[in-house]
Formats: C-alpha cells, sequence, structure tokens
C-alpha cells in the first residue's frame, strides 16, 4: 500500500512539473454550441472573441479571410440575411492537449417558419489559449458535402 501512495504522490509531482494540467476535458458539442449561441444571437462581438487574433476561414470556396476582424465582418454581413439561425452537430472529433479539430454538419433554418434554408459541413480547429480559453483558429465551410469513396 504504501508503494502506491509513494507512486501516487511521485506522479502527482511529474504532472505538475511537466507544466500539464489535471484540466478537466472539453466537449466538443459545447464549444460549438458557443458559436452556436453568438451568432444566433447576432453578437459579432462575442462571436468574434471565440476566434484567434489570427484566425482563418474559408467558406463555400470563396477567399480566405485572415483576422478576427474580418471574419466578424463576414458573419455581421450574414445577420442581416433573412435572420437565420444555424445550428451545428458535431460528428468526429481529434483531441490534443491544447488544439481540437473538430468536424460536423450544419444546418441554416429560417427563424420564423423553421424552413431549411441550407446546409453542409464545417471543419473547426480550436486551440487553447495562454488564457486557458478555447478559440476557433482555422474553420472551413462546405455547401456541399461529397462522400469520399
Amino acid at each position: 500500500m504504501k508503494q502506491f501512495s509513494c507512486l501516487g504522490i511521485g506522479m502527482v509531482i511529474l504532472l505538475a512539473s511537466s507544466g500539464l494540467s489535471a484540466q478537466a476535458p472539453v466537449d466538443a458539442q459545447e464549444l460549438a454550441d458557443r458559436w452556436v449561441a453568438a451568432y444566433n444571437d447576432h453578437d459579432g462581438d462575442a462571436l468574434s472573441a471565440l476566434y484567434t487574433e489570427s484566425a482563418e476561414l474559408t467558406a463555400h470556396g470563396a477567399p480566405t479571410l485572415a483576422g478576427r476582424d474580418d471574419i466578424r465582418a463576414f458573419w455581421a454581413s450574414d445577420f442581416g440575411e433573412g435572420n437565420p439561425l444555424t445550428l451545428l452537430n458535431v460528428t468526429h472529433t481529434v483531441d490534443g492537449t491544447d488544439t481540437m479539430l473538430v468536424h460536423g454538419a450544419y444546418e441554416v433554418v429560417d427563424s420564423d417558419g423553421g424552413d431549411l434554408l441550407g446546409d453542409g459541413a464545417f471543419v473547426h480547429i480550436w486551440r487553447l489559449g495562454d488564457d486557458s480559453e478555447w478559440r476557433i483558429d482555422r474553420e472551413l465551410w462546405f455547401a456541399e458535402v461529397i462522400p469520399y469513396e
């Protein structure tokens, strides 16, 4: 029993000295839901706060946008097009200690009648910042999902 106690104490010291934290795992759907809440509230400030300063966004084959300010302007212009609601459903993740790759499907629906306005797939790469906050660093949106054969 004494050996196991010493082993446990040794592991705690090793983890503490290596700079690793016993941080609770982050749920990818919860991160996606943060994006959904900010977008559907049409809150450009809250939405842009979810991105790193050097984030990049590529949507539907358009030129890549670089930087939090350009991404904020892009989404703000999207808010005015029929007051849409966007829903994200995470389907796959690859988790790292400071990076998370998230794949999923999205639907855009009319906020008044719930009619489907568009759908497709998204990819987010979230990074854990020095402030312990997760932010999107890279983002891709695809209107058409082509299955791999």
